[in-house]
């Protein structure tokens, strides 16, 4: 057995043991909700832009803005095409498939890079948003696997990537408001001065 039937082998005998002592109608109606929030990563690029809005937390929603653009390049863009490995459910037909059937590939789990990506990066600015945001995106990677859609090996390396871009993601939002917020806050003072004046002279 080469490298990477071990790793198929390891994939499914994880897999299998999940469906078959967690799998139920049940727990597939809690899983499919968690799964929603990485869809196409919407809730997040939705989350970071509300952070943009507000001083205090704009750092963060940059560096999830930067992580999540990063982590959709490598991880939907370069490395699904490039490995173009098929779904799980496509290798174990006999598996009941609560969710549609994606036309995608399968490695990495572009719903964990996203979430990881997005969360890791708040975190590394603001704990406080920050850890509910990582238990978050660590469901969604679990239900990727529940639902029977990804390999474990699939959210491992998306786990993976998430770190690499999280960390660029922090450290150009770092860069970007050293450099720019002073100006920016500058701006809106003195846009905020012009109101009040214009409001005390009528």
């Amino acid at each position: 057995m080469n490298f990477i039937d071990a790793i198929q082998s390891f994939d499914i005998t994880i897999l299998d043991g999940i469906q078959s002592a967690f799998r139920s109608g049940a727990s597939d109606g809690i899983w499919k909700f968690l799964t929603m929030f990485g869809e196409g990563g919407i809730f997040w690029l939705g989350l970071a832009a509300i952070f943009l809005l507000f001083r205090r937390t704009r750092k963060g929603g940059l560096a999830m803005l930067v992580a999540i653009s990063l982590g959709f390049l490598l991880s939907n863009i370069i490395l699904k095409n490039a490995v173009a490995r098929i779904r799980p459910y496509d290798v174990s037909t006999l598996v009941p498939l609560a969710v549609k059937r994606l036309s995608d590939f399968s490695f990495p789990s572009g719903h964990t890079t996203a979430s990881v990506s997005a969360a890791l990066a708040l975190f590394y600015v603001d704990r406080k948003f920050g850890t509910p945001a990582l238990v978050l995106a660590g469901l969604i990677a679990i239900s990727r696997l529940h639902l029977y859609v990804h390999y474990p090996s699939d959210v491992i390396a998306a786990a993976a990537v998430a770190l690499l871009t999280s960390l660029a993601g922090f450290i150009v939002a770092e860069l970007v408001m050293r450099r720019f917020e002073p100006w920016f806050d500058a701006k809106l003072e003195a846009h905020r001065a012009r109101k009040s004046s214009l409001h005390d002279s009528n």
